[in-house]
């Protein structure tokens, strides 16, 4: 796969099932209040909101989560006892290997292991200067920026380039016999792999997961425009200019509207008539 192909996957089964953004390249450390683009579901992190002098505040560290998710056709064979002399720093059971397969490309197994949650304390201030920034033209009207992102204890990303993709893992099980994939402690190794693009195990201190907030334009938008709800534009970005789209209003927010200061001006009302800072919801439309 091209590493567009595979940022693109990631970032598409991290959506799907986590209802979270992926971070990639995986490893990239984003701290609070990064902006960036957001194109379908990956995020490209472009600088930081301080360079528009405002602060952000980090919110306390919440409990500590885990991640699981693997794509539908990723199987995982049982663990089995291995025979190894390798000293590793985990107190556990004996060395154990499995081994885990992958039937398309672009399939994902991802796991996350004690994930702190931190957001932004004062995200109502960073809200309200984003909306000015905006209102003075010098913030872009596409730009997502962190709100929220997730530090891991331990982060395991295998992802596949080809069908029937393989890899075999070894590592010190717990004293339960189970082994934690994305446990840093347990020397996590790839024995043997075949057609895998993308082998993270086990690393610490990664964050691989981040929640997004976007200028979205108003729920009274269409009224505020005066046209029927069945009838929406210039808000569509890759419409022509003047064409009309017929469309369903509980399909408005399924599409890609337009956030510019060209159409505040247009309609000559202030910027937060239309438009305000709402999180971007994670799920994906059906």
């Amino acid at each position: 796969m091209m590493a567009a192909d595979l940022a693109s996957a990631f970032s598409h089964e991290t959506r799907k099932s986590l209802h979270m953004f992926g971070v990639w390249p995986v490893g990239q450390k984003l701290a609070l209040g990064t902006y960036g683009t957001l194109e379908g579901d990956l995020f490209t992190a472009l600088g930081n909101v301080s360079e528009f002098g405002i602060a952000v505040s980090p919110d306390s560290v919440g409990p500590k989560l885990q991640f699981n998710f693997k794509s539908r056709n990723v199987t995982q064979a049982k663990v089995k006892a291995k025979a190894s002399t390798k000293k590793t720093s985990a107190v556990g059971s004996a060395r154990v290997s499995t081994k885990m397969t992958f039937k398309s490309a672009g399939s994902t197994f991802f796991r996350a292991k004690d994930a702190n949650y931190q957001s932004a304390s004062n995200l109502g201030a960073i809200n309200n200067a984003i909306m000015d920034a905006f209102a003075s033209g010098i913030w872009n009207g596409e730009w997502a920026f962190v709100h929220g992102a997730y530090l891991a204890g331990g982060t395991t990303i295998i992802i596949s380039n080809d069908r029937n993709a393989s890899i075999e893992l070894e590592g010190t099980a717990a004293a339960n016999g189970v082994l934690d994939l994305a446990d840093a402690s347990a020397g996590i190794e790839g024995s043997v792999s075949e057609h895998i693009e993308c082998e993270i195990l086990a690393q610490p201190g990664l964050t691989p997961l981040i929640c997004l907030s976007k200028i979205r334009p108003r729920s009274r938008l269409l009224a505020l425009l005066g046209w029927s709800e069945k009838t929406v534009r210039p808000l569509l970005a890759a419409t022509e200019a003047g064409s009309t789209i017929e469309i369903s209003h509980n399909a408005l927010n399924k599409l890609n509207p337009e956030v510019s200061m060209e159409l505040a001006k247009e309609l000559k009302v202030a910027p937060d008539e239309l438009f305000h800072m709402v999180e971007v919801d994670g799920s994906l439309p059906e």
